[in-house]
C-alpha cells in the first residue's frame, strides 16, 4: 500500500553548493507537494513570508470544481463565476470593469446554487419572492444591479457576453 501523502507543506532547504565548495544558494523556504517542489523566493530568515505564500499556494490549488453534467442544484452560481473570471475576464479589454461588475453580481447571487436562478425569479429576492418578469426585464435588472446605467455601447457588450456566458455556463452545468 502506497505511503499516504503529508499534502503541501514548507521545507527550509539547506545551502547547496557547487562540487569544487562553491556557494550555490543559500538556505531557502520550497512547498513541498507530494514531488512537486516550489520555490518560494524567500530566504531562511522570512518564514512569516514563506507561510504566506504556502497559504496562497494552496488557495490557488482549490479552485471551483470544474466536472461536467452536474445537476444544477449542485452547482454554486459563485463557482459559475468563479471559472468564468479564471478563463474569460483576463482577455477582455477592461479586466478590472468585468470583475467589479461580477463582484456585484456575486453579492447579489453568490450564495445561490444554479437550480434555484430562473428566468421567473430573476428580479426576485433570493428567498423567491416576487412576481414572474417578461422576458427583456433580465437585462434591464442586470444593468440596475451593476450600477452602469449611464454607459451605453461597450458596457452593453460586456454585460451581454457576460451575461449569455453565465447562461450558456449554467446550461451545460
Amino acid at each position: 500500500m502506497p505511503r499516504r501523502s503529508k499534502g503541501p507543506r514548507l521545507y527550509l532547504q539547506p545551502t547547496r553548493r557547487y562540487p569544487d565548495g562553491r556557494l550555490r544558494s543559500k538556505p531557502m523556504w520550497v512547498i513541498r507537494d507530494g514531488d512537486t517542489k516550489r520555490g518560494t523566493g524567500f530566504s531562511q530568515g522570512e518564514a512569516a513570508k514563506a507561510q504566506t505564500a504556502l497559504a496562497n499556494y494552496i488557495l490557488s490549488k482549490s479552485g471551483a470544481p470544474r466536472t461536467r453534467d452536474r445537476h444544477p442544484a449542485f452547482v454554486k452560481v459563485a463557482d459559475v463565476i468563479s471559472i468564468y473570471t479564471d478563463d474569460v475576464v483576463a482577455k477582455h479589454a477592461r479586466p478590472h470593469e468585468t470583475a467589479a461588475r461580477l463582484e456585484r453580481v456575486l453579492d447579489y447571487f453568490g450564495e445561490l446554487m444554479l437550480s434555484d436562478v430562473s428566468g421567473a425569479r430573476v428580479g426576485s429576492t433570493p428567498a423567491g419572492a416576487g412576481t414572474p418578469r417578461r422576458r427583456g426585464a433580465s437585462s434591464k435588472i442586470c444593468r440596475r444591479r451593476s450600477g452602469i446605467t449611464g454607459e451605453r455601447d461597450s458596457a452593453r457588450r460586456s454585460r451581454r457576453s457576460c451575461c449569455r456566458s453565465v447562461r450558456r455556463r449554467a446550461s451545460v452545468g
